[in-house]
């Protein structure tokens, strides 16, 4: 939806800020489908790089900590990005719901984009509260928008919901015409090889164990802390991941 907004609705710059993990999957989607090689703003591919040479993309993308201001001494206390002296012509912020902390570099250094238009796209827009909303409603280059989701907590709930209605667009699988196979549950046994099954029974004992043992029991000695319990399964976290239990068996 968003590379077919920036085909049929062109503009002269347009920034598409994404999590890292994403860069690769929006350049190949935007050459796929756009046919536009975009600029890939991030690491040692943004050094040396003017706003001028920005400016020679029709498309950029970037990351979230590229856009993100810096907090420290030096040269991170003075450094700025290139991004935010550019009027972008369209912003897009995928998986926006990065930004729902309004104090996090990321969402201040997003507030300094330049567009008349951007877009706030997530799957889960909503991740702890209502507040996650009022932090990402507010990125929206709209006077309305200032107002309604400010971090005041006088807010009028319906107001916002009114006007998330006008200016959102929502799909649904079925929209989209995504049709999913039913799922097919099928459960392999595999036997155990040498010293497994010792291994797991320690284990499946441990869980036993801890369920009728003191299971909220934490306490300190000389500063250091003792736990019995399913508390003092936290201990062995990380072994315990490596053995995958049957919650059914």
């Amino acid at each position: 939806m968003m590379i077919s907004c920036i085909c049929l609705n062109p503009k002269d710059f347009n920034l598409i800020v994404v999590p890292t993990i994403l860069i690769q999957q929006w350049r190949k989607a935007v050459e796929k489908i756009a046919g536009i090689k975009p600029l890939i703003f991030h690491g040692a591919e943004s050094k040396g790089k003017t706003i001028n040479d920005i400016k020679e993309y029709e498309v950029v993308i970037t990351t979230y900590g590229m856009i993100g201001t810096r907090r420290g001494t030096g040269s991170r206390l003075c450094w700025s990005s290139p991004l935010w002296d550019i009027e972008w012509g369209r912003v897009i912020f995928d998986e926006v719901h990065h930004m729902r902390n309004p104090k996090s570099n990321s969402r201040e250094g997003a507030l300094r984009l330049k567009s008349d238009i951007k877009w706030l796209v997530s799957g889960t827009p909503i991740q702890n509260s209502w507040k996650d909303i009022i932090s990402i409603m507010y990125l929206l280059p709209y006077p309305q928008a200032k107002l309604l989701f400010n971090s005041s907590k006088n807010y009028n709930i319906d107001e916002q919901l009114m006007f998330i209605a006008e200016h959102s667009r929502g799909k649904t699988k079925k929209e989209v015409g995504i049709n999913m196979p039913k799922m097919i549950e099928q459960n392999i046994e595999v036997p155990f090889e040498g010293q497994e099954e010792e291994i797991a029974k320690d284990v499946h004992s441990i869980f036993h164990f801890a369920g009728h043992s003191e299971a909220g029991d934490l306490h300190f000695d000389d500063g250091i802390a003792y736990s019995k319990g399913v508390a003092g399964l936290l201990k062995n976290q990380k072994n315990l991941n490596l053995i995958c239990l049957n919650g059914c068996s």
